[in-house]
């Protein structure tokens, strides 16, 4: 029974995302998918950036031989980190316009 009401609720979530979306034209729903999918992708660097820097600030405080790698991996954690942020927020800040103008609703996590 929790299964049947799960898929129920999700088919209507499907159902209402895609009422949301058959209303664009063909070139505004590629702008839709290429705003969504750039979101994402610079979601993922922000992420494997601030790893980086993660991971080269714990090699520095550790006595390890490995120094060197923490120091480089330190330096592009500190300059990729700040882009990728600034990168983010730009597409994010474009794909809430776009979905604004549309009256597109945004999926709720």
């Amino acid at each position: 029974m929790k299964n049947l009401i799960t898929f129920g609720i999700a088919l209507l979530i499907c159902f209402s995302t895609f009422a949301q979306t058959s209303s664009l034209s063909p070139v505004q729903l590629e702008r839709k998918l290429f705003l969504d999918a750039k979101v994402k992708k610079s979601k993922i660097y922000l992420i494997a950036s601030a790893a980086v820097l993660t991971g080269g600030i714990l090699s520095l405080t550790t006595d390890d031989k490995a120094t060197s790698v923490g120091q480089s991996a330190f330096i592009v954690g500190v300059f990729t980190t700040p882009y990728n942020l600034v990168r983010y927020g730009l597409w994010t800040r474009k794909r809430n316009k776009f979905y604004k103008k549309h009256n597109i609703l945004r999926p709720k996590k």
